[in-house]
């Protein structure tokens, strides 16, 4: 059923009537969606009339008096502490220097706005949800120690630590990414959630964690050697020695006992006339001979592929043509 719609001058005097708002949108010659703005009080006129779905003798019933659409706006920095408070989202965006929907995306999913977050209200607790809070806890360590004069060397040993206990549970050796300017993107291992065994998963994803650097040197071998006294430190949960998550004792992935050990299926080394020269079942005496440092699963596809290594021809094979 069409709703009648009244017509009014701003001054609040009756003109007449509509059966629908088609009908009054047909007559003004102007959209049914601009006067069902102002019947909604979203719009002082439509056409330089004021429509209403009443009639009424009174003025001040007619006069357009618009609603409040303002809504009190604060900032807060990185740590949920309050910056400022504004009157309406305009001044926030204003001195953001940013726009009126990125600052509406910001307040709806509690992130970012050029360095603030930003929620609607006033003196109220703050709560930022938890990937906004972690990924803010992972990085205020690094890049404090990015700008400080403490940063200098090709390779680093950090630790990721628990914030429900305080303690660490993984310790971790990565390598500088120089090509970036971003600490992020410079401690790029250390950031990562890639990679990572199933222990790791299952405390991160009980727990909010942080990233800290404990060392940092050219020398690569000093690195490893530090990864894996802090190993044996803390101890590890596989083992039931300690809170770390790490499944082996640290050092270079070929110094590990249980690699270096590892049986392998049969592989034939070929020289580039193809005779065979030497064949192989342990892991840590084709890479020896090879002189590489590649783990086995790789040398393993060279094998697979019957591929050249080193100026040797891999191969399960006993014969090759």
């Amino acid at each position: 059923m069409n709703k009648q719609v009244f017509k009014y001058t701003k001054q609040g005097e009756y003109v007449c009537k509509y059966a629908s708002l088609k009908e009054a949108s047909y007559d003004a010659n102007i959209s049914a969606k601009t006067i069902s703005k102002n019947i909604n009080n979203r719009s002082p006129s439509a056409g330089g009339f004021i429509y209403k779905l009443y009639y009424s003798t009174s003025k001040e019933d007619i006069v357009y008096t618009p609603i409040n659409t303002c809504k009190i706006t604060s900032i807060y920095d990185t740590l949920g502490n309050i910056v400022e408070t504004f009157k309406s989202r305009k001044e926030t965006y204003i001195f953001l220097k940013s726009s009126e929907s990125r600052v509406s995306h910001s307040i709806k999913n509690k992130t970012k706005c050029n360095g603030y977050y930003i929620s609607d209200g006033n003196n109220i607790v703050f709560e930022l949800n938890k990937k906004s809070y972690q990924r803010k806890t992972i990085c205020m360590d690094l890049e404090y120690s990015y700008k400080n004069d403490n940063c200098n060397g090709k390779h680093y040993l950090y630790r990721h630590i628990r914030l429900d206990t305080g303690k660490p549970f993984y310790i971790g050796v990565g390598t500088k990414l120089n090509k970036f300017n971003s600490y992020k993107q410079i401690y790029q291992r250390a950031l990562s959630k890639h990679g990572r065994n199933n222990i790791w998963k299952k405390i991160v994803a009980k727990s909010q964690y942080e990233v800290e650097i404990l060392l940092e040197s050219d020398n690569y071998s000093f690195v490893l050697d530090q990864e894996q006294e802090f190993i044996k430190l803390y101890g590890r949960i596989d083992l039931k020695t300690g809170t770390l998550c790490n499944l082996t004792s640290g050092g270079e992935f070929l110094n590990t006992e249980r690699n270096l050990n590892k049986k392998c299926k049969t592989i034939y080394v070929y020289n580039r006339d193809y005779h065979l020269i030497k064949e192989f079942n342990l892991y840590k005496d084709i890479s020896k001979f090879l002189e590489t440092k590649l783990s086995y699963n790789s040398i393993y596809k060279y094998a697979v592929a019957n591929k050249k290594l080193n100026g040797y021809i891999l191969s399960h094979k006993t014969k090759l043509n």
